[in-house]
C-alpha cells in the first residue's frame, strides 16, 4: 500500500488567471471538483461518491477543453494543433488512471497526484501562451466576433454536424488510448 501525505487542494491563485473569463471560469469549476474529490479522500469517506465526481471531472474536462479549443480557433492561435494534441493525450491518461479496476484509494491518490501536476503546469505553460497570443495578437473584440461566428455556424450547420464532430474526436481520442494499451 502508497502511504501519501495528505493532499494538497488547488486553488486559483493569480499566477494562475489567465484574463479569459470563460476559460478561468472554467479552471476554478475545474479545480472545485478536484478539491471534492481531495475532500472525499481525506476526510476518509466511503469510496461510493469518488466514483461519481471522477466521472463528473473527466466529463468537464472534455468540455472545457472544447471550449477552449473554440477560443484557440476563433482568435486564430498558430498552435491550437499542439495544444489540442496535449488535451487528447491528457484525456488518454486520464482513461487509463481510471480504467477499471484501477481506481482503489492508491490508484486514485495516483490519479489526484497526476492531475494536480497536469493542469498547473498545463494552465501555467500552454494556457498563458494562448493568453498571451490573445492580449497582443488579437484584440477581445476580435475574439469574441469570432466565437459568435463560431455560433452561428454551429447553429447553420445544425446540432447532428456537431455532435458528429464530437463523436468522431471521442473516436480518435479512444483509438490513441487502446493503441497506447497495446504498446
Amino acid at each position: 500500500m502508497i502511504v501519501c501525505k495528505k493532499l494538497e487542494r488547488l486553488e486559483l491563485s493569480d499566477a494562475l488567471l489567465l484574463g479569459i473569463d470563460i476559460i478561468d471560469e472554467q479552471h476554478k469549476a475545474l479545480f472545485d471538483l478536484f478539491n471534492a474529490l481531495i475532500d472525499r479522500l481525506d476526510g476518509d469517506l466511503p469510496d461510493e461518491g469518488q466514483d461519481h465526481i471522477i466521472g463528473r471531472l473527466f466529463d468537464y474536462t472534455k468540455y472545457h477543453f472544447s471550449e477552449e479549443e473554440r477560443v484557440m480557433k476563433a482568435c486564430g492561435y498558430p498552435k491550437r494543433r499542439a495544444h489540442s494534441k496535449q488535451h487528447d493525450a491528457f484525456v488518454v491518461n486520464l482513461k487509463d488512471l481510471t480504467a477499471k479496476g484501477k481506481l482503489d484509494r492508491d490508484g486514485t491518490h495516483e490519479l489526484v497526484q497526476f492531475l494536480s501536476k497536469w493542469i498547473q503546469q498545463h494552465i501555467l505553460i500552454a494556457d498563458k501562451e494562448v493568453a498571451s497570443h490573445l492580449s497582443q495578437e488579437a484584440p477581445v473584440e476580435k475574439a469574441a466576433a469570432g466565437l459568435a461566428g463560431e455560433v452561428m455556424r454551429f447553429l447553420g450547420d445544425g446540432p447532428a454536424t456537431a455532435r458528429a464532430d464530437a463523436v468522431k474526436r471521442e473516436l480518435s481520442v479512444h483509438r490513441m488510448w487502446l493503441a497506447g494499451k497495446s504498446a
